[in-house]
């Protein structure tokens, strides 16, 4: 479709002191470019919903302008900060979007943070709290552990599963416990902590909530490869390269606000110093 074809035409919306019956007309370029200063990546499916509300705000802003609604000194105003919060946002966007990561910086940003891009392949336990089987609180814990010791044994967690359901008389079919690649942080915080560390091969310690008892294997672990992530990587360093230019820039800039007027800044309250932890007295042999 060339740029000057005609994809809208809107009838009765009178700008600027036209007479009626007032026709706009609205090319693909200049679409185009409404939709890619709202969102550069907009779906085409989106383009029709995208049209409605563009002629909602037409015919709005035509009737304000019937009004005097623009010759309000608090409409200039708000027009006036509107302009510097997009003048601000495209002055960031401009920071991020310029500059291109060198491979010596996306291959340094894939080092130094090498944590992020390991997977490791789990397999996960599940010990239901409540069930039929008439356990106390302290007899699940402890009938856990023992199934944890076993896990570390050797043990098949698949089969360890379903005695978990049969013992327990858990409802349902006793899930299978392997579940696929996973990166740090992506796991609940509780997990992480504790798996993040373990080798392949190693099981990680009872952790429990509120529903259940779960025990985690790491079957292996693998660094996801450099060519894989190098998009991700360098979206990353764009955005810090932004965040740096940004925090420059607010950086030189220092205010004297008259306190007559704006008040006292806030107070920071006081650190108060807290006492050393007693250690514990040595073990006796």
């Amino acid at each position: 479709m060339a740029p000057d074809t005609v994809v809208a035409t809107l009838t009765g919306i009178c700008l600027n002191d036209a007479p009626p019956p007032c026709t706009i007309k609205i090319t693909r370029q200049e679409f185009d470019i409404l939709a890619a200063s709202l969102n550069p990546a907009l779906p085409v499916n989106q383009r029709r919903e995208l049209a409605a509300s563009y002629i909602q705000v037409l015919a709005m802003a035509a009737e304000g302008s019937k009004q005097n609604v623009d010759k309000d000194p608090l409409f200039h105003e708000r027009d006036r900060l509107r302009h510097l919060e997009l003048l601000a946002q495209a002055t960031a966007e401009h920071a991020q979007e310029d500059y291109k990561p060198t491979d010596q910086e996306i291959e340094t940003f894939y080092t130094e943070n090498s944590s992020k891009f390991e997977e490791m392949s789990l397999r996960l336990i599940v010990i239901p709290k409540s069930s039929g089987d008439g356990m106390k609180p302290e007899e699940r814990k402890a009938y856990a552990d023992k199934i944890r010791e076993r896990a570390v044994a050797g043990e098949d967690t698949d089969k360890l599963e379903a005695e978990v359901f049969a013992t327990t008389k858990a409802t349902g079919t006793p899930p299978s416990t392997p579940i696929g690649w996973k990166r740090k942080g992506t796991l609940p915080q509780q997990f992480d902590s504790q798996i993040s560390a373990l080798k392949a091969g190693e099981v990680g310690p009872v952790i429990e909530d509120a529903q259940n008892f779960y025990i985690v294997k790491v079957d292996s672990k693998r660094m996801v490869p450099l060519e894989t992530e190098k998009d991700n990587i360098e979206r990353a360093i764009k955005t810090q390269h932004a965040q740096a230019a940004i925090a420059k820039v607010r950086a030189g800039v220092h205010a004297d606000l008259n306190e007559a007027y704006f008040g006292p800044p806030p107070q920071t309250p006081p650190v108060r110093p807290t006492r050393p932890a007693e250690s514990a007295p040595p073990k006796k042999d």
